[in-house]
């Protein structure tokens, strides 16, 4: 079968099928009219984003897929790559560098010149490894976006860097030759181009019908950049919040120009977006991801304010909120605003809600334990000084309705002794939670740190009642660290400040259970020189590999 006849035969094939087809005959016939066909077949392909909450988490993702080549999924990882400083940045490409040859990849290391994440000249080992591997992929298309490189190095890197990428981009060029399409395979590719324009994503839909499908899938990026697609053909300025925020979610830093546009965006159509929503939301709170709302604090005056917003599709993209209590000016006033925001968080419509916390009534949080439906909440933060019951430290202690919580954070607790919580230690809850927060002072510390070694948390947080003194154990790499942030160190606590009952605790340690410690306090309130002397003989009896202490700052 000719090359013509079997890249016409990928006219009908799935998408994923017809990447891989094409792709085989590219790797042996790499022209150059192939190569766009291939990129253009895989727009087509459905793919889960990489991305994560940090970069951190998204570079991790990258290569635990990276570890296993497959061509469908070099999309999802183009489009976070790189993500991360420059050394993250190199053990991506390193990654890449091994998976078969494919134009796509090729595409978008050339696409990096135009905007490159790294630009100093430490970063001269991350764009050799690059060049490498375009000559290792000798897509033909390379030759003329080199040469193209080769005229902006000095707009495009810094003065010690444009010496050194010249000599290195020149020494590659000769290897990007043209390659001849013959006409039987240029036609070819061109029918089965226009044929396969028509499983292309959804760009023609309505912009109505986009938005609402944003809504009903809050999880799904690869909607919300169709959906910016249309916006921009109809001159709708989200669609441009929208591709700023895709740079931004892949990792990339912004320009200060990008980073401008975007705060203008917000400034002049936030309220458009928003609507209702932004009058019961705290102003300073409110952040987008993608074009839509993703974090804000809620800060309602009254009920008449919250009722209306009520089943809000709107709510649908928030990921992230924090619930601020209604001013007890009017005890009925407020009891019924309290009711609303119940309502209104409890709503099917807060199905993109990951993380809640703040000022959370005893019902809405026993709602969200044992409700009727799951929830997809991995962070909650529940108020215990009413539970007089025990009835909600019953239900948190399963959390039958939410699989996937990972993170507690239990505040205004009355108890303080680690055996006033076999609640949750012993619970089935227990062994899904990878961090703990209990809001109840430092006077048990020694105690905690006890607990912290049974038990399989990642992150042990113990503070005080609006977390300003805290100390939080972790474990990494098989080692115990210890964080403690101070804001008021002088604080007396069981008969002593902060500060010395923390080194009093560390001081009665074993030497060498813990392995790093970390202080911090603020400028306002910094510790006295008696203070920081406890504290340092504490750290030298304890002898951690690592200790990281403040500035002596003034007392």
């Amino acid at each position: 079968m000719s090359i013509a006849d079997q890249i016409a035969d990928t006219r009908d094939m799935p998408s994923a099928q017809a990447l891989s087809a094409l792709l085989a005959i590219w790797r042996d016939h790499p022209f150059p009219e192939l190569g766009d066909l291939i990129e253009h077949v895989g727009a087509q392909v459905s793919t889960v984003s990489l991305a994560q909450n940090t970069q951190r988490a998204t570079a991790a993702r990258f290569l635990e897929v990276a570890a296993t080549p497959d061509d469908a999924g070099l999309g999802a990882m183009l489009e976070v790559f790189p993500v991360g400083g420059r050394r993250a940045g190199m053990a991506q490409l390193e990654a890449l560098s091994h998976w078969p040859r494919d134009p796509r990849l090729a595409a978008h290391l050339l696409s990096l010149f135009d905007d490159p994440p790294y630009r100093s000249r430490p970063t001269l080992p991350f764009w050799q490894q690059l060049l490498d591997t375009l000559a290792t992929i000798a897509d033909p298309r390379s030759g003329p976006r080199l040469t193209d490189a080769l005229t902006r190095i000095e707009e495009s890197f810094a003065p010690a860097m444009q010496e050194p990428m010249r000599r290195e981009i020149a020494a590659r060029l000769p290897l990007a030759h043209a390659v001849h399409t013959p006409d039987d395979v240029a036609t070819a590719i061109a029918n089965v181009s226009a044929a396969r324009s028509g499983s292309a994503p959804p760009n023609a839909q309505s912009a109505a019908a986009l938005l609402a499908a944003v809504f009903a899938h809050p999880d799904d990026d690869d909607l919300r950049l169709v959906y910016g697609d249309a916006c921009i053909a109809a001159g709708d300025p989200r669609g441009e919040l929208i591709a700023i925020g895709r740079d931004r979610a892949r990792g990339r830093r912004l320009s200060p120009d990008a980073r401008q546009r975007e705060k203008a965006l917000l400034r002049d159509h936030r309220s458009d977006w928003l609507g209702d929503l932004e009058r019961v939301l705290l102003s300073s709170s409110i952040k987008f991801r993608l074009g839509f709302l993703d974090a804000a604090t809620l800060k309602p005056k009254h009920e008449a304010h919250v009722q209306p917003l009520i089943g809000d599709e709107r709510w649908s993209t928030l990921r992230h909120l924090e619930v601020r209590a209604v001013a007890d000016y009017q005890h009925a006033a407020a009891a019924a605003a309290a009711q609303s925001v119940e309502e209104l968080v409890a709503h099917e419509t807060m199905r993109g809600l990951r993380r809640l916390t703040g000022d959370l009534s005893r019902s809405l949080a026993l709602e969200l334990c044992e409700g009727a439906r799951e929830r997809r909440l991995q962070t909650l933060q529940a108020t215990l000084w009413d539970d007089r019951d025990g009835g909600l430290r019953a239900a948190l202690s399963s959390a039958s309705r939410l699989p996937e919580l990972r993170e507690l954070i239990c505040a205004h607790a009355p108890q303080d002794s680690p055996s006033e919580y076999d609640w949750l230690l012993d619970g089935p809850l227990a062994s899904r939670l990878s961090r703990v927060e209990l809001r109840i002072g430092l006077a048990t510390l020694a105690d905690w740190i006890g607990v912290f070694r049974r038990h399989t948390f990642d992150t042990l947080c113990i503070a005080d009642t609006w977390a300003h003194d805290r100390v939080e154990l972790s474990r990494k790499s098989g080692s115990t660290e210890l964080r403690a942030t101070f804001r008021w160190p002088g604080m007396q606590v069981g008969g002593r400040s902060i500060v010395l009952g923390v080194a009093n605790v560390l001081a009665d340690l074993r030497p060498g259970s813990i392995h790093r410690v970390e202080v911090s306090w603020t400028r306002s309130y910094p510790a006295t020189p008696a203070q920081r002397t406890a504290l340092e003989a504490a750290l030298r009896h304890l002898a951690p590999e690592h200790v990281k202490l403040p500035k002596r700052l003034p007392s």
